[in-house]
């Protein structure tokens, strides 16, 4: 590593390149190897949903406490104005706590959102780009990385200087965690990758807020491990915040379990998933639908003529 890299930043690397290697490898592992379990992590009102509007939500606190410090005033606008857009994003993620705290949706919301919530990025309008602006948003941070990790390497002074006055450039350390939305956004043989890609950023939106918080306020362990502390610590309220609320307000896993099964691995080819998938369905009466079994024997079909091509 160059001279101008600091041990904690080789620390933060360290740390965020294991835990991004971890997240892939479980995504893939689930996606290919167990259906089920994937389809609970992105089911609505469920793990990966909770995590994601957890971690906005950390992030949005931790920046929105700092933009209060003492600093530069730019600095701590760019804070303030990141943090408020981070728990809004949190609050979309659950639809504004809807199922949570039991809110029944304008009649504008019904009207108007393609899934009945009481949220915004479903409106019909925004809904039908979506795709496209998750897409702009990828290619938004892969600019900001190779821009954060060019200064990092070539001109530390001026990245120094552009941080000072409030430019919120992508530390060294968690590069491989940022590169996730835009692996998982720009990966189309993974079904709802933008649901990935949404908890990705979440976890690394969380990591840098952590990260950050404590080397301004200058808490936790010693300076060197103080960001993969940090992260660490962000990481295990995610989890805790995300298993509590799956398990307090579950959501209908039922409708994703059937529209995954007979739907989204059928669209990637992938129907051994899909079988799998109504197994577990048609074993568990309670998300049995009336085109359950009609669905299954359409897969069934489509399985045995992609067979015969081979």
């Amino acid at each position: 590593m160059p001279q101008n890299v600091s041990r904690s930043s080789i620390l933060d690397l360290a740390f965020s390149l294991a835990v991004a290697a971890i997240i892939v490898a479980a995504i893939f592992y689930l996606h290919y190897d167990d259906p089920v379990c994937y389809v609970r992590l992105i089911s609505e009102d469920s793990y990966g949903e909770y995590a994601t509007s957890a971690g906005f939500a950390f992030a949005g606190i931790l920046l929105v406490t700092l933009a209060f410090r003492d600093g530069p005033g730019l600095r701590r606008w760019v804070w303030a104005f990141m943090g408020a857009a981070a728990l809004v994003i949190a609050a979309e993620e659950i639809s504004w706590g809807q199922r949570i705290f039991g809110i029944a949706p304008p009649d504008a919301f019904i009207e108007a959102n393609t899934q009945k919530e009481m949220n915004l990025h479903n409106l019909g309008a925004v809904w039908e780009v979506n795709k496209r602006l998750h897409q702009i948003a990828a290619y938004l941070i892969l600019g900001w990385l190779v821009l954060s990790v060019v200064l990092s390497l070539a001109a530390p002074a001026l990245k120094q200087r552009l941080l000072d006055s409030g430019v919120p450039l992508i530390p060294l350390g968690l590069v491989p965690l940022f590169l996730l939305p835009p692996l998982f956004v720009l990966n189309w043989t993974i079904v709802k990758s933008d649901e990935i890609a949404e908890l990705t950023l979440a976890l690394a939106a969380v990591a840098w807020a952590a990260r950050l918080f404590v080397r301004e306020v200058g808490i936790g362990p010693p300076a060197s491990w103080r960001g993969a502390g940090a992260m660490a610590g962000a990481f295990l309220l995610v989890v805790t915040a995300s298993t509590l609320l799956t398990h307090q307000f579950p959501g209908a896993l039922g409708w994703r379990l059937n529209m995954t099964a007979a739907r989204d691995y059928p669209r990637l080819g992938m129907y051994d998933q899909a079988e799998a998938l109504f197994d577990y369905i048609l074993a568990q009466p309670e998300h049995i639908r009336p085109d359950t079994r009609s669905n299954y024997e359409e897969v069934l079909r489509l399985a045995a003529l992609e067979e015969r091509r081979k």
